[in-house]
Protein backbone atom coordinates (compact mmCIF):
# COMPACT_ATOMS: atom_id res chain seq x y z
CA UNK A 1 0.00 0.00 0.00
CA UNK A 2 1.21 3.62 -0.17
CA UNK A 3 2.12 5.83 2.30
CA UNK A 4 -0.49 7.75 4.66
CA UNK A 5 -0.05 11.47 4.58
CA UNK A 6 1.28 11.55 1.27
CA UNK A 7 1.57 15.81 0.01
CA UNK A 8 -0.05 14.54 -3.65
CA UNK A 9 -3.51 13.07 -1.83
CA UNK A 10 -6.35 14.81 -3.91
CA UNK A 11 -8.24 15.12 -0.23
CA UNK A 12 -5.13 17.32 1.00
CA UNK A 13 -5.02 19.79 -2.17
CA UNK A 14 -6.92 23.36 -1.60
CA UNK A 15 -10.32 23.90 -3.51
CA UNK A 16 -9.78 27.29 -3.41
CA UNK A 17 -6.51 29.83 -3.55
CA UNK A 18 -5.90 31.67 0.35
CA UNK A 19 -6.46 35.43 -0.30
CA UNK A 20 -4.07 37.35 2.17
CA UNK A 21 -6.07 39.23 5.05
CA UNK A 22 -7.90 42.25 3.57
CA UNK A 23 -8.04 41.22 -0.03
CA UNK A 24 -11.12 41.38 -1.86
CA UNK A 25 -12.46 37.92 -3.54
CA UNK A 26 -12.47 38.15 -6.84
CA UNK A 27 -15.89 38.80 -8.59
CA UNK A 28 -17.97 35.96 -10.08
CA UNK A 29 -19.50 36.38 -13.71
CA UNK A 30 -22.34 38.88 -12.42
CA UNK A 31 -22.60 42.02 -14.75
CA UNK A 32 -22.32 44.97 -12.81
CA UNK A 33 -25.97 46.53 -11.78
CA UNK A 34 -26.86 49.85 -13.48
CA UNK A 35 -28.93 51.87 -12.58
CA UNK A 36 -32.50 53.18 -14.30
CA UNK A 37 -34.06 56.62 -13.26
CA UNK A 38 -37.52 56.43 -12.72
CA UNK A 39 -40.09 59.07 -14.40
CA UNK A 40 -41.71 62.23 -11.78
CA UNK A 41 -45.30 62.30 -10.82
CA UNK A 42 -46.80 65.06 -12.40
CA UNK A 43 -48.10 67.54 -9.87
CA UNK A 44 -51.73 68.47 -8.89
CA UNK A 45 -53.15 65.76 -10.86
CA UNK A 46 -56.46 64.78 -9.79
CA UNK A 47 -57.79 61.32 -9.28
CA UNK A 48 -59.60 60.79 -12.40
CA UNK A 49 -57.00 62.53 -14.76
CA UNK A 50 -54.21 60.68 -13.10
CA UNK A 51 -55.60 57.68 -13.68
CA UNK A 52 -54.68 56.69 -9.99
CA UNK A 53 -56.86 53.98 -9.52
CA UNK A 54 -54.80 50.95 -10.14
CA UNK A 55 -54.26 47.55 -8.10
CA UNK A 56 -52.67 47.68 -4.50
CA UNK A 57 -49.78 45.11 -5.27
CA UNK A 58 -48.51 48.16 -7.86
CA UNK A 59 -48.85 51.55 -5.12
CA UNK A 60 -45.36 52.35 -5.23
CA UNK A 61 -43.77 51.76 -8.69
CA UNK A 62 -42.90 54.01 -11.52
CA UNK A 63 -42.18 53.87 -15.11
CA UNK A 64 -38.48 53.92 -16.07
CA UNK A 65 -37.35 57.18 -17.88
CA UNK A 66 -38.54 56.28 -21.93
CA UNK A 67 -40.58 53.70 -20.67
CA UNK A 68 -44.59 53.96 -22.39
CA UNK A 69 -47.49 53.07 -20.25
CA UNK A 70 -47.70 49.94 -21.97
CA UNK A 71 -44.13 48.69 -20.91
CA UNK A 72 -44.63 50.14 -17.21
CA UNK A 73 -47.88 47.62 -16.72
CA UNK A 74 -45.92 44.80 -18.92
CA UNK A 75 -43.70 44.72 -16.52
CA UNK A 76 -45.19 45.09 -13.59
CA UNK A 77 -47.66 42.34 -14.39
CA UNK A 78 -45.02 39.99 -15.29
CA UNK A 79 -43.47 40.93 -12.15
CA UNK A 80 -46.40 40.01 -10.43
CA UNK A 81 -48.16 37.18 -12.53
CA UNK A 82 -44.92 35.59 -14.62
CA UNK A 83 -44.39 36.24 -17.82
CA UNK A 84 -47.18 34.82 -20.03
CA UNK A 85 -50.00 34.26 -17.20
CA UNK A 86 -51.75 37.33 -17.61
CA UNK A 87 -53.83 38.59 -20.55
CA UNK A 88 -53.94 42.27 -22.23
CA UNK A 89 -57.51 42.67 -21.83
CA UNK A 90 -57.37 42.16 -18.07
CA UNK A 91 -58.79 45.15 -16.33
CA UNK A 92 -55.27 45.66 -14.23
CA UNK A 93 -53.47 45.62 -17.34
CA UNK A 94 -55.34 48.52 -18.67
CA UNK A 95 -55.32 50.86 -15.22
CA UNK A 96 -51.35 50.22 -15.12
CA UNK A 97 -51.51 51.34 -18.38
CA UNK A 98 -53.10 54.53 -18.05
CA UNK A 99 -51.67 54.94 -14.55
CA UNK A 100 -48.33 54.79 -16.51
CA UNK A 101 -49.24 57.30 -19.10
CA UNK A 102 -51.13 60.25 -17.30
CA UNK A 103 -49.64 60.48 -14.17
CA UNK A 104 -45.67 60.21 -14.97
CA UNK A 105 -43.11 62.37 -17.13
CA UNK A 106 -39.41 62.14 -17.45
CA UNK A 107 -37.49 64.74 -14.93
CA UNK A 108 -37.07 68.24 -16.19
CA UNK A 109 -32.99 67.46 -15.86
CA UNK A 110 -32.97 65.28 -18.68
CA UNK A 111 -35.37 67.80 -21.07
CA UNK A 112 -33.41 69.73 -23.57
CA UNK A 113 -33.79 73.47 -23.30
CA UNK A 114 -35.71 73.46 -26.36
CA UNK A 115 -38.21 71.80 -25.20
CA UNK A 116 -39.19 73.48 -22.40
CA UNK A 117 -40.04 76.11 -24.69
CA UNK A 118 -44.30 76.31 -25.11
Amino acid sequence: MGQHGSANHPALEPVQELLPFGARPLLFDEPPKTFRSFKEPIPRLSGKEGAKQIPSWARGNRPYVGENGRDFAKRLMDKQYGPGNWDKSDPEFNQLKKFGDRNFRDPRSILLPDDDQI
